[in-house]
């Protein structure tokens, strides 16, 4: 039965794969409040990231550690998926907020 998939190999990954996801959680964040909310409707923005961050986390449960040049540009790529897909998230999400809360004053 295998464990947790690539620990031993791929744990020296872990601070480049964070770094990678923190920028794309960042420009993304960026780029959504400006680009995409006004071109897509919010429940679009949030049907389309939740079906993808489903996608992602299949595709890493079911990822079977091969070669060491692939698996680490897959890790690379899931973390710079999952951080744009937390970032657009985000913001659609807090872009709400007004709406919901703006008869305070």
């Amino acid at each position: 039965m295998q464990s947790f998939a690539g620990c031993d190999s791929h744990l020296s990954m872990t601070g480049r794969g964070t770094a990678y996801q923190r920028g794309a959680f960042i420009a993304t964040t960026l780029m959504t409040g400006q680009l995409i909310a006004r071109f897509f409707r919010r429940r679009t923005i949030v049907l389309v990231v939740l079906l993808s961050s489903v996608l992602i986390v299949a595709c890493t449960l079911t990822w079977q550690s091969g070669s060491s040049r692939h698996d680490r540009s897959l890790i690379v790529i899931w973390c710079v998926l999952n951080g744009a897909v937390a970032g657009v998230l985000r913001t659609t999400v807090y872009s709400i907020f007004p709406t919901l809360f703006g008869g305070g004053r």
